[in-house]
């Protein structure tokens, strides 16, 4: 499915601000996206296809793989632009320093005519692994591709 392929054209490269997750200050985490995810294929739980997408800090080094669930998606079109608009529903685990955190996240991906397009990612922080277990609050993000690789910027406020 395109979409699941759409959604797959991430790997993440994460570079940590501040992790001082002890709940008492508001913080905030960047996860740079940039590349290609391997999709997985769909499952019961994941309708839409599953993703495993590398996760490399900001010097290159791998450090594991977020692994996304989609749970729904929507694509629109436009006279010769097929598609001009993806919008899915996704569910994520993305490991960090010290924990992982789940998100349930809508990416809302626009595409033009010359290659180029944009997206935008809006949800919420729903909990979390280890250092980051019991946390909650908002992500956000976005950015551009273009030509099938994505330079796109989350950040993850845990309020």
């Amino acid at each position: 499915m395109r979409s699941a392929v759409v959604v797959a054209m991430i790997v993440v490269v994460a570079a940590l601000g501040s992790t001082g997750a002890s709940g008492s200050d508001s913080t905030v985490v960047r996860v740079h996206l940039r590349g290609f995810g391997t999709p997985l294929g769909a499952s019961a739980a994941c309708p839409d296809g599953r993703t495993a997408i590398q996760i490399l800090t900001s010097s290159g080094r791998r450090a594991g793989l977020v692994n996304e669930c989609v749970l729904s998606v929507r694509k629109l079109s436009k006279p010769g632009l097929d598609p001009w608009r993806i919008v899915q529903r996704a569910n994520q685990r993305i490991p960090l320093v010290g924990g992982a955190v789940r998100t349930k996240v809508t990416q809302t991906l626009t595409f033009r005519r010359n290659g180029h397009s944009e997206s935008r990612f809006v949800g919420r922080i729903v909990g979390g692994e280890g250092r980051y277990a019991g946390l909650n609050g908002v992500i956000s993000g976005g950015g551009p591709g273009h030509d099938g690789v994505a330079d796109w910027l989350l950040r993850l406020r845990f309020a």
